[in-house]
């Protein structure tokens, strides 16, 4: 039907009154057009047009897609979609996913065909602050650990991912410190490790900024300083490797002000 409308002389990029929708826009929406939308493209159809919110097919699709809508994404970047393109409220593909629940698959997909994971919108707000926002689990894992998303950002009210919820805390928290242990930041709770993080921490201020290349710099020359002159010398000149007391060093990041 569609090449017969085509052959007829149906315009690929025409916008209906409504929304200012193209086809590409309404075909993108469903799981199964992914042959639809290789037509529409190959006949003209810009893969990239705006509707009256300036969300581009990428964007229908990433939101009403879910996990399902993969071939439709993975085709409309094949053919040149802007995963970084922004609406009128400052969203790209990637915001737009993480709003959804069941996208994790989406949003890999995103961050793989180069999508920023710490884009901002109009209100500051990155992805990861998204799916915080509402808790979406799969989605939060997913920017952490594929797309190395930022927790600390702060947006224009200067919260961070973590101060939507006592859920988002724990859970981010939780998997900063596996990310921390599979890098080799931490080795079997090593005193003089941890004690070199938190001491790194103290020292640089940075982490707020998402420089991590002061810190880890320090935690190196701390942690050499720490095995030279020994454990006990040095758990004598930093007796409690928790911070307040109670707060481990990686807790310590979540109070560190941008």
């Amino acid at each position: 039907m569609v090449k017969f409308l085509i052959k007829r002389g149906a315009n690929v990029n025409t916008q209906s009154a409504v929304n200012k929708l193209t086809p590409l826009h309404c075909a993108a929406v469903r799981k199964n057009n992914k042959e639809i939308i290789e037509i529409l493209i190959k006949k003209g159809a810009n893969v990239n047009a705006l509707d009256e919110s300036k969300n581009t097919p990428l964007h229908s699709a990433s939101a009403e897609g879910h996990n399902s809508c993969q071939k439709v994404i993975k085709t409309l970047i094949t053919k040149e979609a802007n995963v970084n393109a922004k609406n009128k409220d400052g969203w790209t593909p990637l915001h737009v996913a993480a709003s959804y629940f069941s996208s994790e698959r989406i949003i890999e997909i995103l961050i793989a065909k180069g999508a920023n994971v710490n884009a901002v919108d109009e209100d500051k707000r990155t992805p990861l602050h998204i799916a915080a926002s509402s808790f979406k689990e799969e989605n939060i894992k997913v920017l952490i650990k594929k797309g190395n998303a930022a927790p600390f950002l702060q947006d224009k009210d200067d919260k961070t991912p973590l101060d939507y919820s006592s859920d988002a805390y724990d859970y981010i928290m939780q998997l900063l410190k596996e990310k921390a242990i599979k890098k080799g930041f931490i080795y079997s709770s090593s005193t003089a490790v941890l004690g070199a993080i938190t001491m790194a921490i103290a020292i640089t201020n940075e982490i707020a900024t998402v420089n991590a290349t002061s810190i880890t710099a320090a935690v190196i020359i701390i942690t050499i300083v720490a095995v030279a002159i020994g454990s006990a010398a040095y758990i004598s000149s930093n007796p409690n490797t928790k911070v307040n007391g109670t707060k481990q060093p990686l807790e310590l990041l979540s109070f560190n002000k941008l």
